[in-house]
């Protein structure tokens, strides 16, 4: 589009046209668009300090599922220790019942009878008596180490070898009556073992995975010939045995 500064010749000015400039302060004034908030980096206030006014956040109150898990965690990551020892003790006292049930029924009235003797033979080692010699000699060390009854011991003993070397088949009532004479007995040696000392003897695994076999080596003949000697000796003492478990037993 074409300018001309020059105005035409032929144009008349309009008189009542007002070339007075305006008043300034009479002018109306458009107010300004309000200004757009800038980007700026969302601060995370640190731990324990307080915030307020806008940037305040609502406080949270944890969930009770939420305060049982820290709970929980807090007793795992605390109490791990004693629950691993307390799983070993658990393991340990299962394993030696299993032994002891396994020796309770495994084998004939006469394999029973000599594992009822084992069973006491291997409490008595495990809380601190030396068992050496034949079942009489190991009878005497440990009522005398642990200072019980040694006549029962003794009668538990004579059985042992009754049962052993008499040739003769015992009955289920005897194998029975047998091994409540040594529970008893085995109750007795923990009695008369202090706390500490009681409870290492529970929780000893010595002989635990030692499996007795007989053997006709030299060392079994020569044990069987010494406890034969002493049959004649301790067979009324057997037979009496026998008669009470068979009286308790009906």
């Amino acid at each position: 589009m074409a300018f001309y500064p020059t105005p035409q010749e032929t144009k008349v000015p309009d008189e009542n046209e007002n070339l007075t400039p305006p008043n300034p302060e009479s002018l109306v004034r458009q107010p300004p668009p309000p200004l757009m908030d800038p980007l700026r980096d969302e601060q995370r206030p640190a731990n324990g300090s307080n915030v307020s006014g806008e940037d305040a956040e609502a406080p949270t109150t944890p969930s009770a599922w939420q305060i049982v898990a820290r709970v929980l965690h807090t007793i795992a990551v605390v109490g791990s220790p004693l629950w691993a020892a307390l799983l070993i003790c658990r393991t340990i006292l299962a394993l030696k019942a299993a032994q002891l049930a396994h020796m309770r029924s495994h084998g004939s009235a006469n394999m029973r009878v000599e594992s009822g003797w084992r069973s006491i033979t291997l409490l008595a080692r495990q809380s601190g008596v030396q068992i050496i010699g034949t079942r009489r000699e190991q009878s005497a060390a440990i009522a005398r180490t642990l200072n019980i009854d040694e006549h029962i011991v003794q009668q538990a003993a004579y059985m042992a070898d009754y049962a052993a070397f008499s040739g003769e088949s015992l009955s289920d009532a005897d194998a029975n009556a047998y091994w409540k004479s040594a529970d008893a007995i085995r109750e007795g040696i923990l009695r008369a073992l202090p706390v500490q000392q009681r409870v290492r003897a529970r929780l000893d695994l010595r002989g635990v995975f030692h499996t007795v076999r007989h053997t006709n080596s030299w060392r079994h003949l020569v044990r069987r010939q010494l406890n034969n000697a002493t049959m004649t000796a301790s067979a009324p003492l057997c037979q009496r045995h026998r008669r009470r478990g068979a009286a308790q037993h009906k």
